[in-house]
């Protein structure tokens, strides 16, 4: 098998996480001839949102046939289910399959836990319903802040109007988006960013890096060494490159 190889290309990710994913998708497009695993249709989890006037929010493995839009693939179907979880507290989206959503005489449980608008009775309108899967597909593409300034304005247009009770769901609405956002990355800057910081002190060095990006995922890491193998300032003011944070040998707390 070696000696048929003719070239070797290297692709550099952050995480196993992503190189674990990176491997399943270049498996399933090349199909190699001697990658026997990954080959089948299984795969990591996505998030999936029907094409449908009342489109429906699933966890979906395997092929994408079906037609809508597909967020992921995630290392995680914990994580998976409970992202679907959160999006159905904030935006209120149906999960159920169709068969189950075109016999409905009355709202089902999902409603009166507010976890649905029972778009299968006809408690809310397509406009509104279709206005809250824009923002739940805004939300997994990292723009929650854009969809905080939606409501805002809906909120403040329905105050004007004085529909004081529309004002008012809206508003619990934001709060739920904002909570969610603060437990979940704090940042300042719109694009990726990667922050590394030093201390070196009495023989010891400590780094401390934060990984923020667009999306509602945040990571850090803090690692220690007792004895440096290069030398560092006390304080490091500026990012640190990868391959000197990569002469201390990590510790995980």
């Amino acid at each position: 098998m070696v000696a048929q190889v003719t070239a070797i290309e290297v692709t550099v990710v952050r995480t196993e996480s992503e190189a674990l994913i990176l491997e399943n998708e270049l498996i399933k497009s090349l199909n190699p001839r001697y990658n026997v695993m990954l080959k089948d249709s299984k795969g990591y989890p996505s998030i999936f949102i029907s094409a449908q006037e009342f489109p429906r929010i699933a966890f979906h493995r395997g092929a994408r046939k079906a037609k809508g839009r597909y967020f992921g693939p995630y290392p995680s179907t914990v994580a998976v289910r409970d992202s679907i979880n959160r999006l159905q507290k904030l935006f209120r989206l149906r999960n159920c399959v169709d068969s189950f959503f075109q016999n409905r005489s009355r709202p089902c449980l999902q409603y009166q836990i507010k976890r649905c608008t029972a778009p299968c009775v006809g408690l809310v309108s397509a406009a509104d319903y279709a206005r809250d899967v824009r923002h739940a597909v805004m939300f997994l593409e990292g723009r929650s802040t854009d969809v905080i300034d939606e409501l805002v304005k809906s909120m403040e247009q329905a105050s004007a109007d004085l529909a004081f009770e529309n004002a008012a769901e809206l508003r619990d609405e934001i709060s739920r988006l904002r909570q969610m956002q603060a437990k979940q990355f704090v940042t300042g800057n719109e694009q990726d960013a990667d922050v590394i910081g030093c201390v070196v002190r009495d023989g010891q060095a400590c780094v401390q890096a934060l990984f923020s990006v667009t999306t509602p995922v945040s990571a850090a890491i803090t690692g220690c060494c007792v004895r440096p193998k290069m030398p560092v300032p006390p304080r490091c003011s500026k990012p640190l490159s990868r391959s000197t944070t990569q002469n201390c040998q990590y510790r995980a707390r």
